[in-house]
């Protein structure tokens, strides 16, 4: 189990950087169930662990800081509590990276309208601390239309949706 604060920072993007997603960073195709239990499950299928379950509960501190409970769980319970046919869920390709001490950035790729072909790409900056200075790197700053931390629209829970796969 792991249960620790989370100060992240999102960012709406006009498109995934793809010059920039080189060897160090790594990527990961999710699937994050929304259950009425209160917990979020995800199937993480990882180029450098292969695939991984979750079940995760967070609550909003304050803007952009969360309480995260976290535990790493098995294929079967994650299918004993999942519904990909009834529950809220979202499917998205995600990109990471570990620039430096105490900064992580998640770059979210979702297709958030199946067939209509509609893509919404999040950057996720995760840091020690909320107001923890830095900088994006390079690629990034062109790309960033604006910051979407705390905006509940923008919420994984709010952009999923009944996914039939």
């Amino acid at each position: 189990m792991s249960r620790k604060p989370e100060n992240e920072r999102r960012f709406l993007l006009r498109r995934v950087p793809h010059e920039i997603i080189t060897r160090s960073w790594t990527e990961t195709t999710i699937i994050q169930v929304y259950n009425p239990n209160g917990w979020r499950y995800r199937q993480a299928d990882s180029s450098g662990t292969g695939l991984e379950f979750y079940k995760t509960r967070k609550s909003t501190i304050a803007l952009g800081v969360n309480d995260e409970e976290e535990y790493k769980i098995t294929r079967e319970e994650f299918e004993h509590n999942t519904d990909l046919g009834s529950m809220k869920s979202i499917p998205k390709l995600r990109w990471s990276i570990h620039p430096a001490e105490g900064i992580k950035f998640d770059l979210d790729d979702f297709d958030v309208c199946g067939l209509a072909g509609i893509k919404l790409v999040i950057l996720e900056v995760e840091l020690d601390d909320i107001d923890m200075k830095f900088e994006f790197p390079v690629p990034l700053q062109d790309q960033i239309i604006c910051e979407i931390t705390g905006m509940k629209q923008f919420s994984c829970f709010n952009l999923a949706r009944i996914n039939h796969y």
